[in-house]
């Protein structure tokens, strides 16, 4: 599509450079864990089948529980290398994010794949290492107060990532914003998806009126009690933002002028 000229050739050095080799040393490293992988499995069943009837049982049963720890153990990797090779490394932080998401399963409800996972959402979005970092435990306890996914389309660390872009929230602030999104779900009619679906239509117009989140939450929260939820509550919201601009500005129109004036 771009043929022979400089801006093409550019395209293709910067695509190659930026997602294919990336992506190629993902693959080599699965190929390898994945290799290492089905021989221990391998040794395992080997080592089973030399048992008598009784040994043969339980070394069955271990060898279904080892694999089971050898699966999780290689998609958290992937996710990992994932996040590696996508997120910029600020201040050295990419070589804890491992070491941190491991502490984070510790301590939580979920597994080091699932808080792999969502640092992977975190990089996709464009977080570097060091918000990532900052970020990721916020949206481990989202996930658990609204008792929601935290990896995933959608998941809680996409939902919070989502939301603090629109709104240019920093990093160190995505406590908060985790407290006051658990708050609004948790005390109306919507659940953390419905709430993420109405800040994508909403949230951009919001903020450049000036509008804060808990504005806008508090806004979708009310219309999830009336029965309005997802899209439909933030397409309400963006309407009448728009509409009530319009008719603050001095091109309105007499209809418009004489709404405001029925409002007080």
């Amino acid at each position: 599509m771009t043929g022979g000229s400089s801006i093409g050739v550019g395209l293709r050095v910067f695509l190659r450079d930026n997602f294919s080799n990336p992506a190629r040393n993902i693959r080599r490293e699965m190929r390898a864990m994945t290799a290492t992988n089905k021989q221990a499995m391998r040794d395992n069943m080997r080592d089973a089948r030399n048992m008598g009837a009784i040994g043969t049982m339980v070394g069955v049963g271990m060898m279904r529980g080892m694999a089971g720890w050898v699966d999780a153990g290689a998609k958290f990797k992937y996710e990992m290398q994932m996040v590696k090779a996508i997120a910029e490394d600020v201040d050295n932080t990419l070589g804890k994010l491992e070491g941190h998401g491991r502490t984070l399963a510790k301590k939580t409800m979920f597994t080091s794949q699932e808080v792999a996972s969502g640092m992977a959402y975190m990089a996709r979005a464009g977080l570097d290492s060091k918000e990532i970092f900052q970020n990721i435990e916020a949206a481990v306890n989202l996930a658990g107060a609204t008792q929601t996914r935290l990896g995933g389309k959608m998941g809680s660390a996409d939902v919070l990532t989502n939301i603090m872009r629109q709104f240019e929230i920093a990093p160190e602030m995505s406590e908060m914003l985790a407290d006051r999104l658990t708050m609004v779900t948790t005390s109306s009619n919507i659940q953390l998806y419905d709430l993420a679906d109405a800040f994508r239509y909403v949230g951009t117009t919001a903020h450049t009126m000036g509008l804060g989140v808990e504005t806008i939450a508090a806004g979708i929260g009310t219309l999830g009690d009336m029965g309005l939820q997802g899209s439909i509550a933030g397409t309400a919201l963006e309407n009448a933002l728009r509409y009530t601009s319009r008719a603050l500005s001095e091109t309105r129109t007499k209809r418009q002028g004489d709404a405001l004036k029925n409002v007080g």
